[in-house]
């Protein structure tokens, strides 16, 4: 035994687990067979209250793997907080985040690692992972994906479109060049993905207030893309993962709502419409609805409320509560005390520095108002862009709120 302590490790492999020891146990078995330097990584598994033999399989890698393992209460799904835990213990400077039977490619540590050793500055990088199709365990696949080494079942398959990640045809229309996205966090999904140490604890880690399934993943990658980090897309940190049973309809329910908890964290316009598309069951869109966002937003910008504002004030003087979608570059003061709600975050932020109270920054879709808060919802011309795709969805949350809607004589408003 040598008389030195072992050298730090490089990357710290995070795996969260709940009862699923067989599956944990192939992941660590990919793991050992890593072509970095076994002295350079280390793995901490991070279980969310296992009451199988998981402790058993941990230790029985003891003598292969540098690997700890993290344990917390069952007191339901805690994912966000397991991983949270695993990430403390954890001791290298750059974290690799897989899930309990993901496979790792032999070289997916040594191109996580070089990717973040060449790096400038903050990158968050997404392993490619074939067999992701998580809504078809049909495929043909299935028996190669549960029982061959990860590297026999890509030589094998690797170009049958159904082992190809869910992302695949997205990343492939970018050439697998994730530059220029506006939602590069979009699919950063955590069954492969690293990030520095330093970076994930500068945005907060996961967010625990997620406690069921889905988007905790999305939302780390919203704020490390905040944090100024690069997205990448990396074919050789690959991993492969085998399917198992998964409550579909239930996982896809969760996700809905989770999607709405992580809009309402932040109030992004962004945010807002990808709740609205994943209602519309449209997920795949989104980035493009972010494009025609910020299309709308530029167009509008020499748009003022014009005469629509004059109802809103006639409205005011009358004694009747306003809310007001679309604002002017200077609000009235007397329009202040009311709702006021933009596209426009310069308009948002010179609308509260001018001292309005109530200014909230929104597509209109979900406004955050409550049933019939108000007793008239004006929608101006600075809408514009948004109502031949979004008008219905306007209308409605108008409707919901206010006791009566004014639409702009400008606006094309869609048939109900």
């Amino acid at each position: 035994m040598s008389p030195y302590p072992p050298r730090r490790p490089r990357v710290s492999v995070v795996i969260p687990t709940y009862d699923r020891a067989d599956a944990l146990r192939r992941t660590l078995e990919s793991l050992a067979d890593q072509t970095l330097d076994v002295e350079d990584y280390e793995v901490v598994v991070a279980d969310d209250g296992s009451s199988d033999h998981t402790a058993d399989v941990v230790a029985s890698f003891e003598p292969r793997l540098r690997i700890a393992r993290t344990w917390q209460e069952d007191r339901g799904y805690r994912v966000s907080a397991a991983r949270n835990a695993g990430a403390r213990r954890a001791s290298a400077p750059v974290l690799v985040f897989l899930d309990s039977g993901t496979l790792a490619g032999r070289s997916l540590l040594a191109e996580h690692l070089r990717v973040h050793d060449e790096a400038d500055g903050p990158v968050a990088l997404t392993g490619y992972t074939y067999g992701y199709r998580p809504y078809d365990l049909s495929s043909s696949l299935a028996l190669a994906l549960r029982e061959c080494p990860p590297e026999q079942v890509v030589a094998e398959h690797g170009g049958d479109p159904d082992l190809r990640d869910l992302r695949h045809d997205r990343w492939a229309e970018l050439g697998f060049d994730l530059t220029g996205l506006r939602l590069p966090w979009l699919f950063f999904w955590s069954m492969n993905v690293s990030v520095r140490t330093d970076d994930y604890w500068a945005v907060g880690g996961f967010d625990e207030g997620f406690v069921s399934w889905g988007v905790e993943d999305q939302d780390l990658g919203y704020r490390l893309a905040r944090h100024g980090a690069r997205f990448a897309v990396s074919r050789t940190a690959w991993a492969v993962e085998p399917p198992h049973p998964r409550d579909i309809e239930a996982n896809l329910a969760s996700g809905k709502r989770n999607t709405r908890q992580f809009f309402e964290k932040y109030r992004d316009p962004v945010l807002e419409l990808e709740h609205a598309m994943l209602e519309e069951d449209l997920m795949w869109e989104t980035e493009l609805e972010a494009e025609a966002l910020a299309r709308w937003t530029r167009d509008a910008a020499g748009t003022e409320p014009g005469a629509d504002e004059a109802v809103a004030l006639a409205a005011v003087r009358a004694g009747r509560r306003v809310a007001v979608l679309g604002i002017g570059r200077d609000v009235p003061p007397e329009l202040r005390e009311h709702v006021l709600v933009d596209v426009d975050a310069d308009r948002v932020r010179a609308a509260r520095r001018a001292g309005a109270r109530d200014v909230r920054h929104s597509v209109g879709v979900h406004t955050g108002l409550a049933d019939g808060e108000v007793d008239l919802v004006v929608v101006t011309a600075r809408w514009a862009g948004l109502m031949p795709r979004w008008g219905a969805r306007v209308l409605a949350e108008a409707r919901r709120a206010g006791a009566e809607v004014y639409v702009s004589d400008a606006l094309r408003v869609p048939a109900t």
